[in-house]
């Protein structure tokens, strides 16, 4: 009876041990291996006779790819000499799921597995680490140079003008024509200002009102009570950078002077807010509040509640609220006398501030000063979109756009954007409005690919026209 029990349970042991071995028997085999090498990438092919199931994985430094092809046989498989610079070595074995192909890489490079049919293979792209670099003269002075780099954090597309100062002059462009007109496209914006080249410009809201310090031909275009850094273009043309807050009163008859909330933007409660010819025709305020009409250091009308007409070579003071209050008493004929100042002496004389910020590099040197200015950090350790401008040692102006959350490129941090600003010779330089506002045209045509794939409309755009 005993030996009986026992050649049934190694009967059915044996019929176990088929069962997994018919499991376990390969439904398709390697033929072979194939690579094949350009700038880009290296590609390794993997020549099936039938396609099955894989798994593809990264060593925790990045430099091997381990491809394991599930119920495949590498019998009679041939590794071939290793070609193009991104592989160091490739090895061939099997293991008990199947085949077992590992990828040895020079350096930790990211990568696409990709299963194909008619005939069946596995194709595994490695993307190379590599910088291209175009460079096409656009005009007499001024360059239009294509960026492209790969390593192991991805591919990073950028687009850098550089424009001789001496044929060129740089300006600060308002989308409409002024600010109360709205926001508009890179490309309206380069086309009505007869630009050859143009960026987007620094922050704005989504009416149009421009964030920061900013001024236009001596007068001030927008103001708040940060205190970034802002970018000066100077009556000869040179440049300057430096933080700067804007601080500006109006002194009303005998009374204290008192201070501006804002110039060119919304009035809201309690605000004191400067408006120019800048703006557009009116204020376009509500009816709530009380808005001063001057001109030549005299209160021309009190207009009781809002929309006042701006005159030509005049301003509006409009007040709400507690500010409102402190007007009351104000009439036609008043003395009123409107005093502005910048904190930085260099950009006080500027003709143009383009405000935006953080810094970027300061005297050949990265300088990123995101927290100091007191921006959120993500904002300046994500990688998006980025705008940027600078000056070279020759004086040159250089204007950079570097493409970002969309499958040809990764975008840059700040840190980043600022070493390729030295890459391509900037000395001094900052960082413009980001993210969908990232753009650049030349000679009407958009150069980059927006991340929102469209032009994204903006607020004020640097331009770069003859002289």
């Amino acid at each position: 009876m005993k030996r009986r029990i026992i050649i049934v349970f190694l009967t059915v042991l044996f019929m176990m041990l088929s069962i997994q071995t018919a499991v376990l028997a390969a439904s398709a085999a390697l033929k072979g291996i194939r690579i094949g090498d350009d700038l880009t990438r290296t590609r390794v092919v993997l020549d099936l006779t039938a396609n099955g199931q894989y798994a593809a994985s990264t060593a925790q430094d990045g430099k091997q790819i381990r491809i394991t092809m599930f119920d495949t046989s590498a019998a009679g498989a041939v590794v071939p000499a290793v070609q193009g610079s991104a592989l160091k070595g490739i090895t061939l074995s099997a293991d008990n799921d199947g085949c077992v192909v590992v990828l040895d890489l020079k350096e930790a490079m990211t990568y696409n597995a990709l299963a194909m049919s008619d005939p069946p293979r596995l194709v595994i792209d490695i993307a190379k680490s590599y910088e291209r670099v175009k460079s096409t003269a656009k005009a007499e002075g001024l360059t239009l140079t294509e960026y492209m780099r790969s390593d192991a954090r991805g591919t990073l597309k950028a687009y850098i003008v550089e424009a001789d100062q001496a044929k060129y002059a740089l300006r600060l462009a308002l989308a409409g024509g002024n600010i109360s007109a709205g926001n508009k496209s890179l490309s309206h914006i380069a086309r009505v200002s007869n630009a050859l080249a143009a960026v987007n410009g620094g922050a704005f809201s989504y009416k149009g009102n421009l964030m920061g310090v900013t001024r236009i031909d001596g007068s001030a275009a927008g103001a708040d009570s940060s205190q970034h850094t802002a970018m000066g273009i100077m009556k000869d043309g040179s440049l300057c950078f430096d933080t700067v807050q804007y601080q500006g009163y109006v002194k009303l008859g005998s009374m204290e002077p008192m201070s501006f909330s804002g110039v060119n933007t919304d009035r809201v409660k309690d605000s004191l807010i400067l408006y120019n010819h800048l703006y557009g025709p009116s204020t376009g305020t509500n009816a709530f509040g009380t808005e001063l009409v001057i001109k030549n250091g005299i209160v021309e009308e009190v207009v009781k509640g809002g929309n006042a007409e701006i005159p030509y070579k005049g301003v509006v003071v409009s007040a709400h609220g507690k500010a409102e209050e402190a007007l009351k008493n104000i009439k036609a004929g008043d003395q009123a006398d409107i005093s502005e100042y910048y904190s930085s002496k260099k950009l006080d004389e500027a003709q143009i501030i383009a405000g935006a910020g953080p810094c970027l590099v300061t005297d050949n040197k990265i300088n990123v000063t995101a927290e100091q200015e007191g921006f959120d950090k993500r904002m300046a350790e994500e990688r998006m979109p980025r705008t940027a401008a600078g000056v070279m040692a020759n004086g040159h102006y250089l204007l950079m756009v570097i493409d970002g959350k969309n499958s040809d490129s990764i975008g840059a941090t700040l840190k980043e954007t600022a070493e390729l600003l030295r890459k391509f010779g900037a000395v001094n330089g900052y960082n413009l409005d980001g993210g969908a506002s990232s753009e650049m045209v030349i000679g009407g045509q958009v150069i980059n690919s927006p991340s929102s794939g469209a032009e994204h409309e903006i607020g004020s755009a640097l331009v770069v026209k003859y002289r």
